[in-house]
């Protein structure tokens, strides 16, 4: 692939934290203080540590510049007392984003939708539309028709879409 001869780099750091004492919405709580924090990715990972007690692994991806604030996060709301600090060189390659106006007909009715999707160095083969885009479409689907259509089935259809520089998705 070519996008692997040009890979781009960017310092980081990652912290790697156990915790064995915190419910599932607590983390659900603290994932989001992490991404308010700054972090660009968070992991957690069930695991299983001594005397055989549940537990979670973290991940948090981030960069230098936030990286106190991060640390902050895990003493005061995770209530840990010790973790990884880990520098990285975070390495990817080009990204881009195009973005198509399609019309999205159905059997009741036609809307307009803007639709997303990342191409990984100009392989537009290989495109996956935006998550979020995917979602709305959904809501509008539901909110207009009244019909549920599955999510990975609108994901497969407008990759299908934008990869054959279509306009109009039939539903």
């Amino acid at each position: 692939m070519k996008g692997f001869l040009e890979l781009y780099s960017k310092d980081g750091t990652l912290f790697f934290v156990q915790i064995d004492h915190l419910t599932g919405e607590l983390l659900g709580h603290i994932i989001d203080c992490f991404y308010e924090a700054g972090a660009k990715n968070v992991q957690i990972v069930n695991s299983i540590t001594k005397k055989n007690r549940p537990a979670y692994l973290l991940f948090i991806d981030g960069t230098k510049a936030d990286a106190a604030k991060i640390e902050q996060i895990i003493v005061e709301e995770c209530g840990s007392s010790g973790w990884h600090r880990i520098e990285t060189c975070h390495r990817h390659t080009r990204v881009s984003v195009l973005t198509r106006e399609i019309k999205v007909r159905t059997a009741k009715s036609v809307y307009n939708f803007t639709a997303r999707g990342k191409v990984m160095d100009e392989d537009v083969k290989n495109i996956r539309p935006e998550y979020d885009d995917c979602l709305k479409l959904k809501e509008l689907l539901w909110e207009k028709e009244g019909t549920a259509f599955p999510l990975r089935q609108l994901q497969k259809d407008l990759a299908e879409l934008l990869r054959n520089e279509g306009e109009e998705l039939i539903l």
